[in-house]
Protein backbone atom coordinates (compact mmCIF):
# COMPACT_ATOMS: atom_id res chain seq x y z
CA UNK A 1 0.00 0.00 0.00
CA UNK A 2 1.49 3.98 -1.37
CA UNK A 3 1.09 6.01 1.97
CA UNK A 4 -0.98 8.76 1.37
CA UNK A 5 -0.01 11.92 -0.61
CA UNK A 6 1.90 9.51 -3.08
CA UNK A 7 1.48 10.98 -7.00
CA UNK A 8 4.38 8.55 -8.47
CA UNK A 9 5.19 5.17 -6.97
CA UNK A 10 7.33 2.00 -7.33
CA UNK A 11 7.04 -1.53 -5.92
CA UNK A 12 9.31 -3.99 -5.57
CA UNK A 13 11.05 -1.93 -8.90
CA UNK A 14 14.26 -3.90 -10.65
CA UNK A 15 15.42 -1.43 -13.48
CA UNK A 16 17.88 -2.50 -16.02
CA UNK A 17 17.82 -3.89 -19.48
CA UNK A 18 16.97 -7.88 -20.98
CA UNK A 19 20.08 -9.62 -20.95
CA UNK A 20 21.18 -10.59 -24.63
CA UNK A 21 24.49 -12.44 -24.69
CA UNK A 22 26.65 -10.72 -22.75
CA UNK A 23 24.80 -7.22 -22.94
CA UNK A 24 21.93 -5.93 -20.83
CA UNK A 25 21.06 -7.24 -17.20
CA UNK A 26 19.41 -6.19 -13.66
CA UNK A 27 20.82 -2.73 -12.49
CA UNK A 28 18.48 -2.37 -9.23
CA UNK A 29 16.30 -4.62 -7.92
CA UNK A 30 13.39 -4.50 -5.25
CA UNK A 31 13.38 -0.52 -5.52
CA UNK A 32 10.23 1.13 -3.50
CA UNK A 33 9.99 4.41 -3.40
CA UNK A 34 6.85 7.60 -3.07
CA UNK A 35 7.30 10.69 -4.99
CA UNK A 36 5.31 12.93 -2.53
CA UNK A 37 2.79 15.45 -4.22
CA UNK A 38 4.14 18.96 -4.41
CA UNK A 39 7.72 18.42 -4.13
CA UNK A 40 10.96 18.99 -5.86
CA UNK A 41 13.26 15.87 -5.35
CA UNK A 42 16.12 15.68 -6.84
CA UNK A 43 17.65 11.73 -7.67
CA UNK A 44 21.49 11.32 -6.65
CA UNK A 45 24.00 8.62 -7.50
CA UNK A 46 27.62 8.00 -9.51
CA UNK A 47 27.33 7.66 -12.78
CA UNK A 48 26.17 4.30 -13.96
CA UNK A 49 24.34 3.26 -10.92
CA UNK A 50 21.02 3.79 -13.19
CA UNK A 51 19.49 6.59 -12.34
CA UNK A 52 18.11 7.41 -16.01
CA UNK A 53 17.06 3.94 -16.53
CA UNK A 54 14.80 4.98 -13.46
CA UNK A 55 13.39 7.81 -14.83
CA UNK A 56 12.89 5.83 -18.05
CA UNK A 57 11.48 3.38 -16.07
CA UNK A 58 9.21 5.37 -14.19
CA UNK A 59 8.11 7.55 -17.36
CA UNK A 60 6.74 4.33 -18.92
CA UNK A 61 9.67 4.22 -21.54
CA UNK A 62 11.44 1.49 -20.61
CA UNK A 63 9.48 -1.30 -18.87
CA UNK A 64 10.65 -2.39 -15.41
CA UNK A 65 12.41 -6.04 -15.48
CA UNK A 66 10.02 -6.59 -12.21
CA UNK A 67 7.99 -4.95 -10.24
CA UNK A 68 5.51 -1.94 -11.06
CA UNK A 69 5.12 1.84 -11.13
CA UNK A 70 1.75 3.69 -9.95
CA UNK A 71 0.14 6.46 -10.32
CA UNK A 72 -2.02 7.41 -7.30
CA UNK A 73 -1.83 3.40 -6.87
CA UNK A 74 -3.33 2.32 -9.75
CA UNK A 75 -0.19 0.78 -12.17
CA UNK A 76 0.70 2.86 -15.01
CA UNK A 77 0.16 0.07 -17.82
CA UNK A 78 -3.24 0.56 -17.33
CA UNK A 79 -3.70 4.22 -18.78
CA UNK A 80 -3.61 4.65 -22.38
CA UNK A 81 -1.09 6.89 -24.20
CA UNK A 82 -3.33 10.02 -24.16
CA UNK A 83 -4.19 9.81 -20.52
CA UNK A 84 -0.57 8.72 -19.65
CA UNK A 85 0.49 12.31 -21.26
CA UNK A 86 -1.36 13.98 -19.35
CA UNK A 87 0.31 12.37 -15.90
CA UNK A 88 3.64 12.34 -16.97
CA UNK A 89 6.14 14.71 -18.92
CA UNK A 90 9.70 13.24 -19.47
CA UNK A 91 12.65 15.13 -20.29
CA UNK A 92 15.61 13.02 -20.80
CA UNK A 93 19.17 13.98 -22.39
CA UNK A 94 18.69 12.63 -25.75
CA UNK A 95 18.86 15.61 -28.39
CA UNK A 96 15.75 16.38 -29.80
CA UNK A 97 14.62 15.51 -34.01
CA UNK A 98 12.44 18.29 -34.06
CA UNK A 99 15.20 20.56 -36.38
CA UNK A 100 12.38 21.39 -38.43
CA UNK A 101 10.12 22.98 -36.49
CA UNK A 102 10.26 26.66 -34.86
CA UNK A 103 10.52 26.38 -31.46
CA UNK A 104 6.45 27.45 -30.63
CA UNK A 105 5.15 24.91 -32.76
CA UNK A 106 7.53 21.98 -30.76
CA UNK A 107 6.23 24.03 -27.21
CA UNK A 108 2.94 23.81 -28.97
CA UNK A 109 2.92 19.71 -29.26
CA UNK A 110 2.59 19.78 -25.31
CA UNK A 111 -0.57 20.20 -25.43
CA UNK A 112 -1.68 17.93 -28.52
CA UNK A 113 -2.61 15.14 -25.08
CA UNK A 114 -5.56 18.04 -24.56
CA UNK A 115 -6.94 18.33 -28.35
CA UNK A 116 -9.40 16.50 -30.08
CA UNK A 117 -9.08 14.57 -32.83
CA UNK A 118 -7.56 16.88 -35.36
CA UNK A 119 -5.50 17.78 -33.12
CA UNK A 120 -6.31 21.82 -33.30
CA UNK A 121 -5.08 24.24 -30.94
CA UNK A 122 -7.92 26.63 -29.07
CA UNK A 123 -6.78 29.82 -27.32
CA UNK A 124 -6.46 28.28 -24.09
CA UNK A 125 -3.87 26.00 -25.62
CA UNK A 126 -1.83 28.84 -27.13
CA UNK A 127 -1.66 30.96 -24.28
CA UNK A 128 0.12 27.67 -21.89
CA UNK A 129 2.46 27.55 -24.82
CA UNK A 130 3.28 30.67 -24.56
CA UNK A 131 3.65 31.11 -21.18
CA UNK A 132 5.59 27.89 -20.92
CA UNK A 133 8.00 29.65 -23.72
CA UNK A 134 8.28 32.57 -21.20
CA UNK A 135 8.74 30.64 -18.06
CA UNK A 136 12.12 28.98 -19.43
CA UNK A 137 13.06 32.53 -20.94
CA UNK A 138 12.62 31.37 -24.69
CA UNK A 139 9.94 34.18 -26.03
CA UNK A 140 12.94 36.09 -27.87
CA UNK A 141 13.40 33.10 -29.89
CA UNK A 142 9.93 31.15 -30.45
CA UNK A 143 10.27 32.00 -33.43
CA UNK A 144 13.47 30.55 -34.38
CA UNK A 145 13.57 26.91 -35.95
CA UNK A 146 15.16 23.83 -33.68
CA UNK A 147 17.83 23.41 -35.43
CA UNK A 148 19.24 27.15 -35.29
CA UNK A 149 19.61 26.66 -31.35
CA UNK A 150 22.18 26.19 -29.06
CA UNK A 151 22.28 22.58 -26.83
CA UNK A 152 21.06 24.73 -23.83
CA UNK A 153 17.96 26.72 -25.87
CA UNK A 154 17.61 22.85 -27.20
CA UNK A 155 16.84 21.85 -23.60
CA UNK A 156 14.90 25.19 -22.54
CA UNK A 157 12.88 24.38 -25.38
CA UNK A 158 12.39 21.05 -25.14
CA UNK A 159 11.27 21.54 -20.71
CA UNK A 160 8.92 24.40 -22.31
CA UNK A 161 7.00 21.46 -24.44
CA UNK A 162 6.80 19.38 -20.99
CA UNK A 163 5.77 22.69 -19.12
CA UNK A 164 3.08 23.01 -21.48
CA UNK A 165 1.47 19.98 -21.12
CA UNK A 166 0.59 20.99 -17.50
CA UNK A 167 0.82 17.52 -16.03
CA UNK A 168 1.10 17.01 -12.63
CA UNK A 169 4.36 14.88 -12.45
CA UNK A 170 7.50 15.54 -14.34
CA UNK A 171 10.70 13.74 -14.57
CA UNK A 172 14.00 15.65 -15.77
CA UNK A 173 17.34 14.37 -16.63
CA UNK A 174 20.18 16.66 -16.54
CA UNK A 175 18.17 19.92 -16.59
CA UNK A 176 20.42 22.54 -17.06
CA UNK A 177 22.89 20.54 -19.57
CA UNK A 178 24.75 22.96 -21.59
CA UNK A 179 23.08 26.28 -19.71
CA UNK A 180 24.72 29.33 -18.60
CA UNK A 181 24.49 30.98 -15.31
CA UNK A 182 21.28 33.06 -16.66
CA UNK A 183 19.62 30.41 -18.11
CA UNK A 184 19.94 28.39 -15.07
CA UNK A 185 18.09 31.12 -12.88
CA UNK A 186 15.45 31.08 -15.40
CA UNK A 187 15.00 27.74 -14.85
CA UNK A 188 15.20 27.95 -10.91
CA UNK A 189 12.48 30.27 -10.98
CA UNK A 190 10.12 28.26 -13.46
CA UNK A 191 10.62 24.94 -11.43
CA UNK A 192 10.31 26.74 -8.20
CA UNK A 193 6.48 28.21 -9.76
CA UNK A 194 5.85 24.91 -10.74
CA UNK A 195 3.42 23.59 -8.47
CA UNK A 196 3.37 19.79 -9.14
CA UNK A 197 5.65 16.93 -8.05
CA UNK A 198 9.29 16.87 -10.24
CA UNK A 199 11.93 14.34 -9.97
CA UNK A 200 15.32 15.36 -11.81
CA UNK A 201 18.69 13.88 -12.05
CA UNK A 202 21.33 16.78 -11.69
CA UNK A 203 24.82 16.84 -10.96
CA UNK A 204 24.68 21.19 -10.90
CA UNK A 205 24.93 21.90 -6.57
CA UNK A 206 23.88 24.89 -7.01
CA UNK A 207 21.12 24.04 -9.30
CA UNK A 208 20.34 21.45 -6.46
CA UNK A 209 20.43 23.06 -3.10
CA UNK A 210 18.44 25.95 -4.55
CA UNK A 211 15.80 24.15 -6.17
CA UNK A 212 15.43 20.43 -4.31
CA UNK A 213 12.62 20.05 -1.47
CA UNK A 214 14.18 16.52 -0.62
CA UNK A 215 17.26 14.20 -2.44
CA UNK A 216 16.75 10.43 -3.45
CA UNK A 217 20.15 9.06 -3.01
CA UNK A 218 21.26 5.29 -4.98
CA UNK A 219 23.18 3.81 -2.05
CA UNK A 220 24.20 0.28 -2.48
CA UNK A 221 21.11 -1.70 -3.26
CA UNK A 222 18.59 0.58 -2.62
CA UNK A 223 17.43 4.10 -2.53
CA UNK A 224 17.35 6.36 0.80
CA UNK A 225 14.98 8.99 0.69
CA UNK A 226 16.49 12.47 2.48
CA UNK A 227 13.46 15.28 3.39
CA UNK A 228 15.08 18.13 3.87
CA UNK A 229 17.03 18.99 1.16
CA UNK A 230 21.12 19.16 -0.12
CA UNK A 231 22.37 20.89 2.71
CA UNK A 232 21.42 18.68 5.16
CA UNK A 233 22.25 15.57 3.22
CA UNK A 234 25.95 17.09 2.85
CA UNK A 235 25.93 17.82 6.21
CA UNK A 236 25.03 14.73 7.20
CA UNK A 237 27.33 13.22 4.44
CA UNK A 238 30.17 14.48 6.24
CA UNK A 239 29.86 13.69 9.74
CA UNK A 240 29.19 9.96 8.46
CA UNK A 241 32.10 8.08 9.68
CA UNK A 242 32.00 5.43 6.42
CA UNK A 243 30.81 7.96 4.14
CA UNK A 244 27.96 6.59 3.48
CA UNK A 245 25.10 8.48 4.14
CA UNK A 246 23.23 7.16 7.63
CA UNK A 247 20.47 4.97 6.94
CA UNK A 248 17.87 7.61 8.17
CA UNK A 249 15.10 6.06 6.24
CA UNK A 250 14.40 4.16 2.90
CA UNK A 251 12.30 5.51 0.44
CA UNK A 252 9.96 3.04 1.10
CA UNK A 253 9.44 3.46 4.79
CA UNK A 254 5.63 4.51 5.22
CA UNK A 255 5.57 5.84 8.71
CA UNK A 256 7.93 8.49 7.35
CA UNK A 257 6.17 9.72 4.29
CA UNK A 258 2.75 9.37 6.26
CA UNK A 259 4.63 12.35 9.02
CA UNK A 260 6.11 14.47 6.40
CA UNK A 261 2.42 14.10 4.34
CA UNK A 262 0.68 16.14 7.33
CA UNK A 263 3.26 18.96 6.62
CA UNK A 264 2.50 21.59 3.91
CA UNK A 265 4.72 22.55 1.42
CA UNK A 266 4.83 26.25 2.29
CA UNK A 267 5.57 25.23 6.33
CA UNK A 268 8.40 22.61 5.01
CA UNK A 269 10.05 25.58 3.20
CA UNK A 270 9.82 27.49 6.85
CA UNK A 271 11.25 25.19 8.54
CA UNK A 272 14.13 24.52 5.90
CA UNK A 273 15.16 27.80 6.76
CA UNK A 274 16.30 26.65 10.01
CA UNK A 275 19.97 25.30 10.13
CA UNK A 276 19.67 22.14 8.78
CA UNK A 277 20.56 20.24 12.10
CA UNK A 278 17.52 22.28 13.32
CA UNK A 279 15.48 21.13 10.92
CA UNK A 280 16.64 16.92 10.90
CA UNK A 281 16.01 17.64 14.73
CA UNK A 282 12.51 18.98 14.66
CA UNK A 283 11.85 16.13 12.27
CA UNK A 284 13.36 13.03 14.07
CA UNK A 285 11.97 14.42 17.62
CA UNK A 286 8.34 15.08 16.29
CA UNK A 287 8.68 11.25 14.48
CA UNK A 288 9.66 9.98 18.14
CA UNK A 289 7.26 11.51 19.61
CA UNK A 290 3.92 10.27 18.01
CA UNK A 291 3.83 6.63 19.60
CA UNK A 292 4.62 8.87 22.79
CA UNK A 293 1.30 10.77 22.15
CA UNK A 294 -0.71 7.88 21.47
CA UNK A 295 0.57 5.85 24.50
CA UNK A 296 -0.52 8.14 26.68
CA UNK A 297 -4.05 8.56 24.89
CA UNK A 298 -4.52 5.29 25.70
CA UNK A 299 -3.36 5.85 29.55
CA UNK A 300 -6.02 8.72 29.74
CA UNK A 301 -8.64 6.28 28.07
CA UNK A 302 -8.31 3.33 30.34
CA UNK A 303 -8.13 5.56 33.33
CA UNK A 304 -11.28 7.16 32.12
CA UNK A 305 -12.52 3.34 32.05
CA UNK A 306 -11.79 2.30 35.64
CA UNK A 307 -13.11 5.54 37.05
CA UNK A 308 -16.67 4.84 34.99
CA UNK A 309 -16.25 1.10 35.99
CA UNK A 310 -18.86 -1.38 37.73
CA UNK A 311 -16.71 -1.76 40.61
CA UNK A 312 -17.09 -5.79 40.86
CA UNK A 313 -13.67 -7.26 41.73
CA UNK A 314 -13.08 -8.76 38.35
CA UNK A 315 -13.79 -6.57 36.28
CA UNK A 316 -11.62 -3.90 38.29
CA UNK A 317 -8.36 -6.47 38.20
CA UNK A 318 -9.31 -6.65 34.94
CA UNK A 319 -8.99 -2.78 34.27
CA UNK A 320 -6.30 -2.38 36.46
CA UNK A 321 -3.78 -4.87 34.94
CA UNK A 322 -4.79 -3.11 31.46
CA UNK A 323 -3.61 0.61 33.15
CA UNK A 324 -0.52 -0.70 34.12
CA UNK A 325 0.03 -2.61 30.74
CA UNK A 326 -0.62 0.97 29.53
CA UNK A 327 1.75 2.81 32.25
CA UNK A 328 4.43 0.85 30.99
CA UNK A 329 4.03 1.12 27.43
CA UNK A 330 3.84 4.72 28.05
CA UNK A 331 7.39 4.94 29.96
CA UNK A 332 8.94 2.20 27.25
CA UNK A 333 7.89 4.61 24.78
CA UNK A 334 9.17 7.47 27.00
CA UNK A 335 12.35 6.10 27.39
CA UNK A 336 12.93 5.48 23.59
CA UNK A 337 12.47 9.39 22.79
CA UNK A 338 15.19 10.21 25.62
CA UNK A 339 17.67 7.81 24.27
CA UNK A 340 16.96 9.15 20.81
CA UNK A 341 17.60 12.93 21.90
CA UNK A 342 20.50 11.61 24.11
CA UNK A 343 22.39 10.42 20.69
CA UNK A 344 21.21 13.36 18.86
CA UNK A 345 21.76 15.84 21.32
CA UNK A 346 24.81 14.59 22.80
CA UNK A 347 26.58 12.36 20.71
CA UNK A 348 29.78 11.86 22.55
CA UNK A 349 28.33 11.26 25.96
CA UNK A 350 28.37 8.25 27.78
CA UNK A 351 24.76 8.17 29.13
Amino acid sequence: MEPTGTALGAQDLSIGYPARGRKGGRLYGALSLALRSGELTCLLGPNGAGKSTLLRTLGGLQRPLDGRVTWQGRPLERYGARERSRLLGVVLTDRSQAGGLRVRELVEMGRYPYTGFFGRLDAADRRAADEAIEAVGMTAKADSYVAELSDGERQKAMIAKTLAQQCPVILLDEPTNHMDIPAKETLESAFKAYTGTMLFVSHDRYFIKQVADAILVFEKDKVMYYPFGYDHYISRLKASQDGNLPALMQAKDAAMVEALAAVPKRERHETSQLSTDEAYLEWKFALAAEPVAKAAEEVEKLNKNIINADWTKENVDKLRQQYENAVDSWTNECTKWYDIYLDEMYPESDF
